[in-house]
């Protein structure tokens, strides 16, 4: 039997409808009403004996199985829910059982749970922890505290030591191996030893044999002396011996011997008098702590020359930095610089703000062939007419700046190409923000690179 079909319903009424459409649209909806409801009641009543025929098929398959499985030995499913299926000894047939066999690490079954007891044991291998179980164990064990959570976070490094920096903060200090050897030492003396110190470390200070006698205690210092004692070399405070021990005195490279107190005659060397520590002046004790000769000549009022320093030309700008703040006079020479574009070779001053790129005032001139042009300057020192040399140029020639006081620095320059007859001379001047520490070479558009050439800056004082 198949399902009953159901007819489809006319088209319901609208209120769009026209008075007469509506009429007979809803007479003809009204009447097929009656017919809808007996085909549904068909339809369900269809739907029930369906269903009533599944649920006879199912306990007819149930009934099938279960006169299949006694067949075979397979006991029944009714009264032994709950109970576990079994094979038995002889391995030919199952069976209910109420208990099943305890789990172990090789043999498949139930696992019971562990009794507080057996959890702070530890023995049973067979049993479940709870956390209630476990809870008794945890009890004495160390809390979670910031010390040691600190401590936990540090990663540990060769020759470093932990140690606390405030409440749970802990970090690491260097732990050479002369501080491990010194917190290794046994006694006072062995503590010495790690240190070097020798025999004068453990006198103590006062006018008593064996003691060492502070330099402010002695009434007054007559002379220092530097001679041999069977050919070992001592110091000798005479004073009619006040003070007299044994000790190396040794000068390294950039040291000086300083004599200083009240009554100090000089210093004696093998019984010779070197010099009068009153004729030690503060300024030549000043030009004796320089620490080359351009800062010595500075402390002496003389002209110092630095240079010439070289460099390869390069990149889009080529600096020279660390000019010296006694420098008065900077020369830059060219030999055969080129830059990759059509544009000038440019030069500007820097600070220790930066670069100056504005504020110079003046022109550069171009002689070609006996014709003569000029261009002011603006963003630099140009060497040439911006829009006149072509990326084939090659330049020689000096630069030089000349500083007039203040931060104002004029200059002036006289360039050739060495592959045709063009001469530029450029001059002007420019006032810095501050002190002069750079000199930068670059090109006119600040884009163009050096493909050649050498640059050299010498600066006088």
């Amino acid at each position: 039997m198949t399902l009953p079909a159901i007819t489809p319903l006319p088209p319901a009424p609208a209120r769009s409808d026209a008075p007469n459409d509506f009429s007979a649209k809803a007479d003809a909806f009204a009447a097929a009403l009656p017919g809808l409801v007996n085909e549904l009641n068909e339809a369900a009543g269809f739907i029930d004996q369906r269903a009533a025929d599944a649920q006879q098929s199912a306990q007819a398959a149930l009934n099938a199985v279960a006169v299949a499985g006694s067949a075979e030995g397979i006991p029944a499913l009714a009264g032994n829910a709950g109970k576990v299926l079994r094979i038995n000894a002889q391995e030919n047939a199952v069976f209910w059982d109420t208990a099943a066999p305890p789990a172990s690490s090789g043999t498949p079954g139930l696992v019971a749970l562990a009794t507080p007891q057996e959890t702070a044991d530890g023995l049973d291998s067979t049993r479940a922890v709870t956390p209630a179980s476990l809870q008794p164990s945890l009890a004495g064990k160390q809390a979670a505290a910031a010390n040691l959570n600190a401590l936990a976070g540090l990663a540990a490094l060769a020759n470093q030591l932990p140690y606390f920096t405030g409440a749970g903060a802990i970090a690491l200090a260097v732990l050479t191996t002369k501080a491990r050897d010194l917190l290794a030492s046994a006694d006072t003396g062995a503590m010495q030893a790690v240190l070097g110190l020798g025999t004068a470390a453990t006198r103590g200070v006062g006018t008593g044999a064996g003691q060492l006698v502070e330099s402010q205690s002695v009434a007054q210092l007559y002379s220092l002396e530097l001679r041999a004692n069977g050919g070992t070399p001592f110091i000798d405070f005479s004073n009619d011996n006040l003070v007299d021990f044994d000790a190396r005195l040794i000068l390294t490279a950039d040291d000086v011997l300083n004599v200083d107190g009240v009554g100090v005659n000089g210093l004696l060397v093998g019984g010779y008098r070197v010099f009068n520590a009153g004729n030690v002046t503060a300024f030549i004790q000043t030009l004796i702590d320089d620490a080359d000769a351009l800062t010595a000549r500075s402390t002496l009022g003389a002209c110092g020359i630095s240079g010439p320093v070289s460099q390869t030309l390069s990149g889009t700008a080529v600096d020279f930095t660390a000019i010296p703040s006694w420098a008065k006079r900077l020369r830059v020479g060219f030999n055969g610089a080129s830059l990759n574009a059509a544009t000038a070779i440019m030069a500007q001053l820097g600070t220790a703000a930066g670069i100056v790129s504005g504020g110079y005032g003046g022109a550069v001139a171009v002689t070609v062939n006996g014709g003569v042009s000029a261009v002011n300057l603006s963003t630099g020192v140009d060497l040439d007419n911006p829009s006149g040399p072509d990326a084939s140029m090659v330049y020689s020639g000096l630069l030089e700046f000349e500083h007039m006081g203040g931060n104002v620095w004029a200059f002036k320059s006289t360039i050739s190409r060495t592959d045709n007859t063009r001469q530029t001379s450029t001059s002007g001047a420019v006032a810095l923000p501050g002190g002069l520490t750079t000199l930068r070479l670059t090109s006119h558009n600040g884009t163009a690179s050096f493909d050649a050439g050498t640059a050299s800056l010498t600066y006088e004082g």
